[in-house]
């Protein structure tokens, strides 16, 4: 703005500099006409002592210097010097420019006075004769005295419009730069995450209308802000409550991203398994090579493996599949964990529960055919062989019908330990007791054998009595089958630190310690032959051991060989 009002006020100045010599050049001409014709009439015929006069009679009132030069350039008059002393003025520039164009203007330092002055010349003629050259002039000094003051005036004149110009725009910008520094401080509000942040709407109509633009697209950075955070707590939620675990591992093989199931299935910290190789986490070759296969060929794959831990081995179901961010090409792969240990373990007890199941009742069925196969292709002398054979069938028909009762009660046990809504009720355990050994009284007395009870009379507990007396009965139907004659079977109860504890003792032969571990599975036998020809299902202490589950209990047996065995069921004591 200074450079631009700077070039202004030249210009200005120039053009009135220009306009004021104008002025000079034409008030000369005009003074020049006024004394002409008086000149001439001393030229013809020539007076040069009254044309001197003339000179210095009127040019000294009129501040104007009057020259009468006659056309060979001798001067013949002049109103501040003797023309007697003057130099030939021919060669003077405006004389020159006078002779040629009838007028001339010339601005130079006299020589006769040694100033600098402005001269106007303009030519008398005698008809078409030139008889004289008359010139008027003015001390330049004076001129440049008032060009000085007009130029002094337009210099403050500039500098005040400058200085007011300044202050304008200084308001003007601070008017301007005050709401533009607010949006900028919004902005970077903005930046920092600051959406709730309204800008002020002040200012100019232009920043106004930035002001209202900027606030509602913060708005709408919030609204759509807040939905994709509540979409990744709704994600996290739901990764954190699945029991799946789930990992996203980037082109480089390395996890970006984790959730805390597959931390507890790693047993990694959520921290600490960010950024880490598929090598360092899993550290399992065959995950290792299922997910750079992934990667390769970008098809989803599966497959179950086995992780070994120091809890326990656990078999893991694999799935990958590659996973893109937006249209770019893949990016890396999704891998999804399932703890299948359970399952599979599941159908490996299904499998060995139906291929036992099968084989039991194998036995008793295929023996039942043949009895029956028999009678019917008896002769009628043999019918006395008769009964022998509907015994065989009548007992192996008693043993499938055990069996299937004890499947049925194992069948409901097992709904009952999974959804727990079996009927308790307050028993006395001394009379569920007695009642259990009734049951077995005859069997025990055919062996002579003896049953000692040894429990309080006051011994209360919340228990199904029905289910409960079915596993003393199952313990007691052992210890009779698989003891020695004549011995003493014992039962006991007696509660110890909040718990109830049953016991059932024998002075049986024992059991082996490599059969403890299975003892309680279902079909699993000690000695397979002698507990068929004894009439034993397999399935009696499973169902002791199911009975004690649903009552929130557990079983264990205690026993040496060639030394009897103990089996205790513990029971939480829920006082009445």
């Amino acid at each position: 703005m200074l450079v631009s009002l700077t070039v202004v006020t030249w210009y200005a100045f120039g053009t009135i500099e220009d306009f004021y010599l104008k002025q000079v050049r034409r008030d000369l001409r005009e003074r020049l006409s006024f004394i002409q014709d008086h000149v001439k009439d001393y030229l013809d015929p020539l007076n040069e002592k009254d044309i001197d006069m003339l000179c210095k009679r009127i040019g000294p009132p009129s501040g104007t210097r009057f020259t009468v030069i006659l056309p060979s350039g001798r001067v013949v008059g002049d109103s501040l010097a003797d023309p007697r002393l003057m130099d030939n003025h021919a060669d003077r520039p405006e004389i020159i420019q006078a002779i040629k164009n009838n007028t001339g203007t010339s601005v130079r330092t006299s020589y006769t006075l040694h100033k600098k002055m402005i001269y106007g010349t303009v030519i008398l003629k005698d008809g078409t004769e030139i008889i004289g050259i008359l010139r008027a002039a003015f001390p330049f000094a004076s001129i440049e005295k008032q060009l000085a003051e007009v130029r002094k005036r337009m210099v403050l004149g500039s500098l005040f419009v400058a200085i007011f110009a300044a202050l304008i725009s200084l308001y003007m910008s601070r008017r301007i730069s005050r709401p533009i520094e607010k949006i900028r401080k919004g902005t970077e509000r903005f930046a920092e995450g600051d959406f709730g942040h309204r800008l002020p709407v002040e200012g100019a109509r232009e920043i106004r209308g930035l002001a209202v633009g900027m606030n509602q697209m913060a708005m709408e950075l919030q609204r759509r802000f807040e939905v994709i955070r509540q979409q990744r707590i709704e994600l996290e939620t739901i990764l954190s409550s699945m029991r799946e675990g789930i990992l996203t591992v980037d082109r480089d093989e390395h996890v970006v991203s984790i959730n805390e199931a597959a931390c507890m299935i790693l047993g990694v910290g959520y921290e600490w398994v960010r950024g880490r190789s598929v090598q360092e986490v899993f550290r399992n070759p065959v995950i290792e090579q299922l997910v750079g296969t992934a990667l390769a060929t970008r098809e989803p794959l599966e497959k179950d493996v086995t992780i070994y831990k120091m809890d326990g081995d656990r078999v893991m179901s694999i799935y990958t599949t590659p996973w893109k961010k937006g249209d770019r090409d893949q990016s890396g792969v999704l891998v999804v964990l399932n703890d299948v240990t359970r399952i599979r373990r599941l159908e490996k007890i299904r499998q060995e529960f139906v291929a036992n199941v099968s084989h039991e009742l194998k036995t008793p069925v295929t023996a039942i055919k043949g009895a029956v196969e028999t009678i019917r292709h008896v002769r009628k002398a043999d019918i006395s062989d008769a009964p022998d054979f509907i015994d065989i069938i009548s007992r192996n028909a008693k043993r499938l019908e055990a069996i299937v009762e004890d499947l049925l009660t194992l069948s409901r046990l097992d709904q009952d330990e999974m959804q727990p809504r079996i009927p308790v009720q307050e028993v006395i355990l001394r009379h569920l007791l007695l009642s259990a050994s009734s049951v077995c009284k005859g069997m025990a007395e055919q062996r002579a054998m003896r049953v000692r009870l040894d429990c309080p009379n006051d011994l209360r507990i919340k228990a199904n009595p029905h289910f409960l007396e079915q596993a003393v009965i199952n313990l007691l139907d052992n210890a009779i089958k698989y003891g020695e004659r004549e011995q003493v079977i014992t039962v006991a109860a007696e509660e110890t630190d909040g718990q109830i504890e049953i016991r059932v003792k024998d002075q049986g032969p024992g059991i082996e310690e490599r059969h403890l571990p299975r003892l309680f599975e279902r079909f699993y036998r000690v000695d397979k032959a002698r507990s068929r020809v004894r009439g034993g299902t397999g399935l009696g202490l499973a169902i002791v051991k199911h009975v004690a589950r649903i009552h929130g209990g557990n079983v264990r047996v205690i026993s040496k060989f060639g030394r009897g065995s103990t089996f205790i069921i513990t029971l939480p004591h829920k006082k009445p």
